[in-house]
């Protein structure tokens, strides 16, 4: 889906709750109504998400940003919303259990980037019963004869200082081998490198960020702001 060749940094942040004025976009709440995204987006501005799990803050509203080298992308005007459910079930390979359940429902919203480069963007959320999953998708009739990621600076705001397991193992082109030790959120500093699962534990909740269904693509490292 997406074509890069170098590492990808994404910003974790602890960042206070304040009152905005983006316009809302459909509600997205998981099917067992547990999980609730909430996608805004004002003006030409970038696309903004929060989630909330069993009524407690997880992500409080963090900025979808991605840059590639054709031009930015992240920035520009509304272009249609389509809402989707589905309610499947798959086969497994290798596992003990036979099938297991595809259940999720989907906002996906389309951005037309002031650079005009590529004429389209779509940004698409999931909520399932046990986890949130976004991702974009440059359209292949988007005007775009290359594509490469410059870099991800997608934000996930933390809505307290949230106690996490990770890994910072300094620099992408590592083994992925090492310890995750304890560590504060407010202590993930922006020289950070963090490697995936980041584990964290709020109130009443416990969640990871994690990546999956990568082709081509650099693998993800979290650091602070």
């Amino acid at each position: 889906m997406k074509n890069i060749r170098r590492a990808v940094l994404a910003a974790v942040a602890i960042m206070p709750i304040a009152a905005t004025h983006a316009a809302e976009l459909p509600a997205l709440k998981s099917p067992d109504g547990k999980i609730a995204v909430t996608l805004t987006h004002e003006g030409a501005g970038p696309l903004m998400y929060s989630i909330v799990r069993n009524g407690e803050q997880i992500i409080v509203p963090s900025a979808l940003r991605v840059r590639l080298a054709e031009g930015e992308i992240s920035f520009g005007s509304d272009g249609g919303v389509i809402t989707y459910s589905s309610n499947n079930t798959r086969k497994l390979v290798a596992t003990k259990a036979a099938t297991a359940r595809d259940q999720y429902n989907e906002v996906t919203v389309t951005l037309k980037p002031q650079s005009g480069t590529p004429s389209t963007l779509l940004w698409t959320f999931r909520a399932y019963d046990d986890g949130v999953a976004f991702r974009y998708v440059v359209p292949a009739n988007a005007g775009l004869k290359t594509l490469s990621v410059r870099n991800e600076e997608t934000e996930f705001g933390f809505a307290a200082d949230f106690g996490c397991h990770g890994f910072n193992v300094g620099r992408f082109d590592s083994s992925h081998e090492g310890e995750f030790d304890p560590v504060k959120a407010s202590l993930i500093r922006e020289h950070g490198f963090y490697d995936l699962p980041l584990v964290c534990r709020t109130n009443q909740n416990a969640f990871a960020i994690a990546e999956a269904n990568l082709v081509d693509y650099g693998g993800l490292y979290l650091r602070g702001r």
